[in-house]
């Protein structure tokens, strides 16, 4: 058995690492080296490789036959035309990696929002002494979580811990999970969006995702709404919504992600004192690599033993 493992700090020396896999898989061939940059060789030999590959290279990857990602979305690696043999392909994901610190991001963005920080931090930089009369909270108010994933879900109970009352938005329907207020389909999201004083889209990358959040829907969206997007920039219409946010039909955007990313110098969402733009960092955290090893380490134990993985893609869904 061959491994391609990204490297990873919580075992800052290669030795470390090799004797945590072997520990699992006695005998393992173990090659620690980032997947996007391995050789030709390096592919060609790999029965599992851990970390994010260069799609266009997969097909070097013949004798692949479980892809572990290092993130969430699996967007760019879920076509099975990219696989030398994509019938034997089992592709697992990083889910219940990001959720908590993307949570967090989430809140910080609304409360931010909430208490004009970026008026303050701008009035600091300048030593003026802002006289403010206004603020909005969170508790009592109604949020539309879409996209019920791990990273939703979390999301969502972050929220309800807060004293908001949560809609979660998901393709199925049945009891909504804790935290959650609400629950309704996304066949009928456009009943709740006129209620959602905070929309937050935490959905994966599918054909039927992509364009979510159109010129129709925005404008469904009540003028006291802050749109929070940590899921992909693909999911908003980005023109209609700049022009949304530049007519004031809608309070504000919080874009962890946008389309197209990076969002190029100049664009006009760079400007508006109503957005905040961070870097696409809300999964970030001083925990992300220890989770990702523990993940990667207990489907690797499954591997060997034969159980089903954990975190399992369908390849027709897309997630």
């Amino acid at each position: 058995m061959y491994i391609l493992v990204e490297p990873n700090r919580v075992y800052p020396d290669a030795q470390g690492m090799r004797a945590a896999i072997r520990a699992i898989a006695p005998g393992a061939q173990v090659d620690i080296a980032r997947p996007s940059r391995a050789t030709d060789t390096q592919l060609a030999r790999a029965e599992i490789i851990y970390g994010t590959p260069n799609p266009t290279r997969l097909k070097t990857a013949r004798r692949l036959k479980w892809l572990q990602k290092d993130s969430a979305g699996v967007d760019k690696v879920v076509d099975r035309a990219l696989y030398a043999h994509p019938q034997d392909i089992i592709l697992t994901n990083a889910r219940g990696v990001f959720g908590l610190p993307i949570a967090e991001h989430v809140v910080m963005c609304i409360l931010a929002f909430n208490r004009h920080m970026a008026d303050m931090v701008r009035a600091q930089d300048s030593e003026t002494w802002l006289h403010l009369r206004q603020m909005r909270e969170l508790a009592g108010a109604t949020c539309v979580v879409v996209g019920l994933g791990d990273l939703g879900l979390s999301i969502a109970q972050y929220l309800h811990a807060l004293g908001a009352h949560v809609i979660g938005v998901r393709r199925s329907g049945g009891v909504p999970p804790a935290g959650v207020d609400e629950l309704v389909q996304t066949d009928r999201v456009e009943e709740v969006f006129p209620r959602a004083q905070y929309l937050v889209l935490a959905l994966p990358v599918t054909p039927d995702t992509v364009g979510f959040l159109s010129a129709q829907r925005i404008a469904l969206l009540p003028q006291d709404c802050l749109v929070v997007n940590v899921g992909r920039g693909v999911h908003i219409d980005t023109g209609a919504l700049t022009e949304a946010l530049q007519a004031q039909r809608i309070a504000g955007a919080a874009l962890d992600v946008t389309d197209p990313e990076p969002l190029p110098a100049g664009h006009p969402l760079w400007h508006m004192p109503n957005v905040l733009i961070t870097p696409h960092c809300s999964g970030l955290s001083d925990q992300r690599e220890r989770r990702m090893m523990d993940l990667f380490l207990d489907n690797l134990a499954r591997y060997v033993s034969g159980a089903p993985l954990r975190n399992r893609i369908d390849f027709d869904r897309g997630y």
